[in-house]
């Protein structure tokens, strides 16, 4: 399943926010900076979805704030 995401960095706090059909908005206490931002949104969205970590990734999008993030179900 694909998702489409709007990223914010430097929140106090890492949460999701489902906005519509399959979009979402997430927070992420990183900076970003050297790909830590997108190893924190791929986290936040695996528990979302309860998901292990190696299912979630980042597909479009790693240098911007909008992104499409891939999840694999078994």
């Amino acid at each position: 399943m694909k998702i489409f995401v709007q990223v914010k960095t430097q929140a106090k706090q890492n949460s999701i926010t489902d906005v519509g059909d399959k979009h979402y908005k997430v927070t992420v206490k990183e900076l970003a900076h050297e790909g830590k931002a997108n190893e924190a949104v791929c986290k936040v969205v695996s528990q979302h979805f309860k998901v292990v970590r190696s299912l979630v990734r980042v597909v479009a999008g790693s240098r911007g704030k909008q992104k499409i993030i891939e999840v694999k179900t078994i």
